[in-house]
């Protein structure tokens, strides 16, 4: 909180000189250096070079100043977030996330923020985790929800859960009959050794799902054998289950959201392995004040339950 003190040193600041200051605070200008003195001797440090006339600030006032006003931009939003929370009153929240991960996550958490915030409005962005991060990073969104790792300083992340990058497959047996088509994911492990014989619809190298994909390769040596680039999932394993021959990298979180085209026509496998597993987190600017919109947003995340086919 600021002090009376603090407003003191402000009004120094910005008067320019000691007796415009006291001027301003209808105090004297004996008064006023006591304060300032105090507040010295309190900190532990100088706050302006005392020799010199006019008073000028020192290094260490900068620091304090730039410090004060910091505070105060958070008192006066986290004053704002109050009284929304209290009244009711209409905001916004910028929120970003995949266009793949916001079908699974966004069914599962708006209802529950709107039931408490029914006037507010999110401006929802569909992008990259990179993309997301940055904007993030940049105060462009409140958060993001990704799967990512942390790139930048002022980027905070909570994790929410983990979830699999699958590898999908034409099916090799059809169902004979519709009795036959239950329409359920058949998830398989996966012996490393079929991974080179492999033709893939790959990621592009600059999504998250290209980088892991990756790096699997680069860790087993082997160089994989490329169809096609895509940045859509959808794409790519419908173009496979077209040619009936193909691999695809899948997001376990989008197995849920699949038609029983997709689930009757492709097979999933699971490799176990670090390289295709990866945080499910929400991201933050650590120098922000997060308003209270985005903190219930996040404690619905938190507080739901994350099952992702494994």
């Amino acid at each position: 909180m600021i002090t009376k003190e603090d407003n003191y040193f402000l009004t120094i600041i910005k008067s320019g000189s000691l007796s415009k200051a006291a001027e301003v605070l209808y105090i004297s200008q004996p008064s006023l250096s006591k304060h300032i003195k105090h507040l010295e001797a309190r900190l532990g440090v100088h706050l302006f070079n005392h020799d010199t006339k006019p008073l000028q600030i020192n290094a260490a006032g900068e620091v304090y100043h730039q410090d004060l006003l910091e505070t105060m931009r958070k008192e006066a939003q986290l004053l704002k977030n109050l009284q929304e929370a209290n009244s009711y009153k209409r905001g916004s929240l910028h929120v970003g996330t995949p266009s793949f991960l916001g079908q699974y996550l966004l069914p599962k958490i708006l209802p529950q923020f709107y039931a408490a915030y029914p006037n507010v409005t999110i401006h929802l962005q569909e992008s990259g985790g990179t993309v997301l991060q940055s904007a993030v990073a940049a105060g462009d969104l409140d958060i993001a929800f990704v799967h990512i790792p942390i790139t930048q300083a002022n980027v905070g992340q909570i994790t929410l859960s983990q979830s699999h990058i699958l590898i999908a497959v034409p099916s090799q047996e059809p169902a004979s009959s519709a009795q036959e088509k239950r329409h359920d994911v058949r998830i398989r492990p996966m012996d490393p050794r079929m991974l080179p014989d492999l033709l893939y619809c790959m990621p592009t190298p600059d999504q998250m799902l290209g980088k892991s994909a990756q790096r699997l390769f680069a860790n087993l040596d082997i160089v994989p054998q490329v169809l096609i680039q895509s940045r859509n999932v959808l794409t790519s394993m419908n173009l496979v289950i077209a040619m009936g021959r193909g691999a695809v990298f899948v997001p376990s979180y989008i197995i849920p959201q699949l038609t029983s085209f997709f689930r009757d026509n492709l097979v999933f496998y699971r490799l176990d392995s670090p390289e295709l597993e990866w945080d499910f987190s929400v991201l933050y600017n650590k120098n922000k004040v997060l308003s209270i919109f985005a903190q219930h947003l996040i404690s619905v995340a938190k507080r739901t339950e994350w099952e992702f086919p494994a």
